[in-house]
This record gives structure tokens, C-alpha cells and sequence, in this order.
């Protein structure tokens, strides 16, 4: 269930944003992916200025995961990043992955809501600049998230595959899963 006083608790900076959010809170509250779900618990236990600062990189497959599953901690950390608790480094190969991803017929997802989301997170995210080097990931398409944390001085890469990020390729970038994130804030 949304809670109405939800739309009080947005940091938005503009009155724009702040009526365009509202519009969209009211349109999504029908869909079944629509992932600004507040439980009751996390309405009465809002504490989250502690990690206004926190920076974030997002890897595709806790979007996918936010948004199939509105009540897991992917769906949470979606949750902070839209309501601007937290703030999230993209690039537009990030934003590429991710619609590229999220319209994929398998996940059955409204493209509307994806379009949605997607303009959310590129006005509430930080533009990480190009680095001219490259990384030896497992996966080359990871690389991308790598480059927006190091580029964007990142607090932390979230992903649920800790795998496809060796500690030798991430040159000190901290790398987590959503649930080891949720912990770090205390959640």
C-alpha cells in the first residue's frame, strides 16, 4: 500500500519535479510491478537522512530484480534511489543496459512503468564522466558500472552477481549485494 505521506518525504528540488513525481506516484499505484510500495513498517521507521550522502552505482540485475519484486531489498534500494535517499551514478551505457534489459519480453514488464523509472533515475542520477581506460571483468558488458563508480567516486557498486567484480579488477571499488547494502544503513 502507498502511503500518501510518502509525497512529503520526496527531496525533490524543483516544483516541476515535485508535480511530475506526484503524477506519476498517482499513475503507478495501479500496476502490479509498481515498486514505490512502502510497507507499514518502513513508513513508521523512516530514518534514512543518515545516507543522504551515500553514492550508488546500480548493476542492471538489481533494477530487474526492484522492479519484478517490490517487496525484496532490490525493490528497497530502487525505492531510496527515487525518492532521492540516496543518489545513483549512471552514464548513458548504464541507462542503455537498463531499458535494454527492463523491455525484454520475458519480464513482462509494462514499458510505460520501465519509461518511467528510467527518466527518474537519469534526472536524479549523477553523470559519471568516461574513463579512457579499460577493465578485465568477467563479463565486458559489467564494465560500464565499474567505470560510472570509479569515475563517479562511488561509495558502493551494487550487484547480485559479486562474481562478474574480482577485487583485483575493481581497483578498490567496494562491491556488495542489495542485502549487505540494506545492512551497512541499518535496514
Amino acid at each position: 500500500m502507498l502511503f500518501r505521506a510518502q509525497a512529503a518525504n520526496l527531496r525533490l528540488t524543483t516544483p516541476k519535479a515535485f508535480t511530475l513525481t506526484l503524477g506519476i506516484l498517482g499513475t503507478l499505484a495501479h500496476f502490479r510491478h509498481f515498486l514505490l510500495l512502502m510497507t507499514k513498517d518502513e513508513a513508521q521507521h523512516r530514518r534514512w537522512t543518515f545516507c543522504e550522502a551515500v553514492k550508488i552505482v546500480l548493476d542492471t540485475n538489481v533494477v530487474v530484480s526492484g522492479l519484478l519484486k517490490p517487496r525484496s531489498s532490490p525493490a528497497r534500494i530502487l525505492r531510496l534511489v527515487l525518492q532521492g535517499d540516496v543518489h545513483i551514478i549512471i552514464n548513458e551505457h548504464i541507462l542503455a543496459e537498463y531499458f535494454e534489459v527492463l523491455r525484454r519480453p520475458k519480464f513482462d514488464l509494462n514499458l510505460d512503468e520501465v519509461q518511467i523509472v528510467l527518466e527518474l533515475i537519469r534526472s536524479k542520477g549523477i553523470k559519471a564522466p568516461a574513463l579512457p581506460e579499460s577493465f578485465q571483468l568477467p563479463d565486458s558488458s559489467d564494465e560500464p558500472f565499474l567505470e560510472a563508480a570509479l569515475a563517479g567516486s562511488a561509495d558502493v557498486l551494487i550487484t547480485g552477481n559479486k562474481k562478474h567484480f574480482p577485487k583485483k579488477a575493481c581497483r578498490g571499488q567496494k562491491v556488495v549485494n542489495p542485502k549487505e547494502f540494506l545492512c551497512q544503513l541499518g535496514r
